[in-house]
């Protein structure tokens, strides 16, 4: 997977549906292992926005550190499940579960969760250089 089409496609997915969308995923070259997993997180933090939120605005970025890579996801609207819908899926096989087991198999962490301030993100740091010597 392209973390760079997912993130046009993402774009014009959250247009579609009136979701104004701030997109920065310029952050070169990766291994293919990694941008298949954050380009995975994407897709899913998108279908999390239009099933789980009320969102009005989403931010986007893919940036280098560093160490490796860190992508967020940042959208509004939260719709009172976040703590809850969050809660009932870390260690599940799906949802947030599944990308923090897939950010671990590439030597990366997930963090998430919405702030009181109706905010939710999702942010995954993957350290490259370990990453590529696993792969």
């Amino acid at each position: 997977m392209s973390l760079t089409a997912e993130a046009e496609s993402a774009g014009a997915i959250l247009a579609g549906a009136g979701i104004r969308a701030t997109v920065d995923t310029d952050c070169g070259e990766l291994p293919g292992d990694v941008e298949t997993v954050l380009a995975t997180m994407l897709r899913e933090g998108v279908t999390n926005v239009l099933r789980h939120s009320r969102a009005e605005h989403r931010e986007i970025t893919a940036e280098r550190t560093a160490a490796g890579v860190r992508l967020t996801l940042v959208k509004d609207g939260v719709d009172g499940c976040g703590d809850a819908w969050l809660d009932s899926k870390i260690s599940g096989g799906s949802g947030i579960g599944n990308l923090t087991s897939r950010a671990h198999a590439v030597n990366g962490r997930l963090v998430a969760g919405a702030g009181a301030d109706g905010w939710f993100e999702l942010t995954a740091e993957v350290e490259i250089l370990a990453a590529a010597v696993a792969a």
